[in-house]
């Protein structure tokens, strides 16, 4: 189901891009500045490339870290529709080799993040930082892609809006919300 629920997401963006033109998909928004629908679905792809690339390519026997910090931010991704339609598609070929074989949702993994402390107490006013590593799961950090992704297609539907581009309706809705909205109606 979750495998399912990744590869839909990853659809989603799919068809909205494909909806678009080249300057739709490029042109930088004034409601979300310094951003444009191509700036997030590659930020979107990035996420996804980073958690599929710690994964073992047979039986896990390596310990798995994921860094979601390290990305790569192609600018052909964020410069061509056809080009982060290709992006999309090839995430969701991997996802499904990756979990339709031995490796399993429920594998344990390492996540690495960068922490900020904020600047209280920092006289130089810059932010103090440094990596944290948690333990999680293969499964989570997938829902994580997931999730993350409906994040920002709120934000790519705002810029859709603005610039007069229909997006479908729940489009950037998480599951939950739609959950909740469906029994409010019921209700």
């Amino acid at each position: 189901m979750l495998v399912d629920a990744a590869t839909t997401t990853l659809q989603q963006a799919i068809e909205l891009v494909g909806s678009l033109r080249e300057n739709e998909y490029t042109r930088v928004s004034e409601m979300v500045p310094e951003s444009s629908v191509g700036k997030h679905v590659r930020h979107v792809i990035d996420h996804y490339r980073i958690f599929l690339d710690a994964l073992p390519n047979g039986p896990q026997d390596t310990v798995i870290v994921v860094n979601y910090d390290k990305r790569a931010r192609s600018p052909a991704i964020e410069g061509s529709p056809s080009v982060a339609i290709e992006a999309l598609r090839d995430l969701q070929r991997v996802i499904r080799a990756k979990f339709g074989g031995a490796l399993s949702l429920n594998a344990s993994c390492g996540l690495v993040a960068t922490v900020s402390t904020g600047q209280s107490g920092n006289r130089q006013g810059s932010l103090k930082q440094e990596d944290t590593q948690v333990v999680s799961s293969l499964g989570r950090e997938l829902w994580y892609c997931c999730m993350h992704a409906i994040h920002h297609y709120a934000l790519i539907k705002v810029i859709c809006i603005e610039i007069g581009h229909p997006a479908p309706q729940h489009f950037g809705v998480a599951p939950s919300t739609l959950q909740y909205q469906a029994t409010q109606q019921n209700a």
